[in-house]
């Protein structure tokens, strides 16, 4: 909650938090608590915090999920996901889950063709061998929540 309605000196705060715990579940609950803040440029200060030799790269995934579930980062971290891609590669490797995840993490939060066009677009050009299932599913997610939307248009609007 503090982050949510946070300003840069409570990121600041939790950040020095982060960087002086020594404990590996405190720092996972600050880096949930850090991608919550509705501010575009802590969220954009906050991932390239997270590429940085202080975070570990087991504890991306943590991060980039955190900001990809507020409704504020979502496409700040879609963004910063298609501009990093090559460096996200190269931190985790080609052959590794974690490029799978995080293209699940983000890419099947969105709900539009517009998004799914997006996304395939993007990859369309990519070696994506080692995210193919990841993608696939992502892309029939975005179909779920998109038809799901459509569905329930009435109710959601109420």
């Amino acid at each position: 909650l503090a982050s949510y309605q946070g300003d840069k000196k409570t990121y600041e705060n939790l950040k020095l938090l982060y960087l002086n715990s020594n404990l590996q579940e405190e720092k996972s609950r600050i880096l949930s608590a850090l991608g919550k803040f509705r501010d575009s440029w802590i969220l954009n200060d906050f991932l390239d915090f997270i590429m940085s030799k202080d975070v570990k790269n087991q504890d991306i995934l943590t991060a980039i999920s955190s900001i990809a579930n507020n409704p504020f980062g979502l496409d700040i971290v879609w963004n910063f996901f298609r501009e990093n891609y090559g460096n996200l590669e190269n931190r985790f490797g080609n052959t590794s889950h974690a490029m799978s995840n995080l293209t699940k993490i983000i890419c099947s939060r969105f709900s539009s063709d517009e998004k799914k066009k997006e996304v395939e677009r993007f990859f369309e050009k990519k070696d994506i061998t080692h995210i193919k299932r990841a993608l696939s599913q992502s892309l029939e997610i975005i179909e779920i929540n998109r038809n799901f939307i459509d569905e329930n248009k009435n109710l959601l609007i109420k």
